[in-house]
């Protein structure tokens, strides 16, 4: 195998750092977090049932399709009496008009890359307005399956939390130039304590807790707005075990400096030539 050195083209601005956090501070952030959302998750166990996806669904409605045919047009008192009670059952164990709202935290709490990703940005937009909890202003809610009104959306976050190394970088690297404008925008309103935001990155094996947690399929991002009940222990502990987002080139940019282009002169193989065929 040969080598090469080949050009490179590389930005001339710092480059960005996750938040460096201690195995022993991310465990305990990590238990923390699952106290803090088992209430929702205990909600969800008891009273809304689980998905079983669209394959399952279009496997029942084809059995009861074909059900009829074997029978011969109907089913018979026995298969009809049972039914019944089974439904019955059902409808005992969770009462449509009976099934109490969800915790309040739940208010408070996104779920999802795409849902952090668009507060993020809302937040991160200039002239963003950035409000305290309104309770009296309701919208739609960030968990699935809520009973509860969420908070006004522009209530700013107060720690983010991703699932970093069981998805693509691609996935989640923007997330600390985000939250960093996003603290800065926040900073700045008026009406909204000076906090930044903290950014918390877990590994593959804290996913299967969190999910357990908020009884959710799959969990890749959390995000806890400012003001969520039962969570100053925890913000308090992130504000001591986990650094603020530190993103230089944003102020390298805004400085308005002109900066060399870097070139860099990488070492690659090069595999043996293929022969041409006389």
């Amino acid at each position: 195998m040969n080598r090469r050195k080949v050009p490179e083209l590389d930005t001339p601005f710092s480059s960005v750092e996750w938040p460096i956090i201690s195995q022993e501070n991310q465990d305990t952030i990590l238990e923390l977090l699952c106290s803090l959302l088992s209430p929702v998750g205990q909600h969800r166990r008891d009273h809304v049932d689980s998905s079983r996806g669209k394959r399952s669904r279009r496997r029942a409605r084809q059995a009861a399709k074909e059900a009829p045919k074997e029978t011969g047009g109907g089913s018979s008192p026995a298969a009809k009496t049972h039914d019944a009670r089974k439904e019955t059952a059902l409808e005992t164990k969770r009462p449509k008009g009976n099934v109490p709202p969800l915790p309040e935290l739940s208010r408070f709490v996104d779920v999802g890359l795409a849902t952090i990703t668009r507060e993020l940005a809302k937040s991160s937009a200039p002239g963003a307005s950035i409000s305290v909890h309104d309770p009296s202003r309701p919208a739609s809610s960030a968990l699935p399956m809520s009973t509860t009104p969420a908070p006004h959306s522009s209530t700013p976050y107060a720690a983010v939390f991703v699932v970093r190394s069981g998805h693509p970088s691609a996935f989640y690297s923007h997330f600390p130039q985000m939250i960093a404008v996003a603290s800065q925008q926040a900073a700045a309103a008026p009406d909204s304590p000076p906090v930044p935001v903290r950014l918390v990155g877990f590994s593959r094996a804290c996913e299967d807790r969190l999910s357990a947690s908020l009884e959710i399929p799959r969990v890749s991002a959390i995000a806890l707005r400012s003001g969520a009940p039962q969570s100053q222990g925890l913000l308090k502990f992130l504000e001591e075990a986990v650094p603020t987002v530190d993103v230089q080139w944003l102020d390298e940019a805004q400085a308005g400096k002109f900066r060399d282009t870097r070139i860099q002169i990488a070492d690659v193989r090069v595999g043996p030539k293929r022969k041409k065929k006389a």
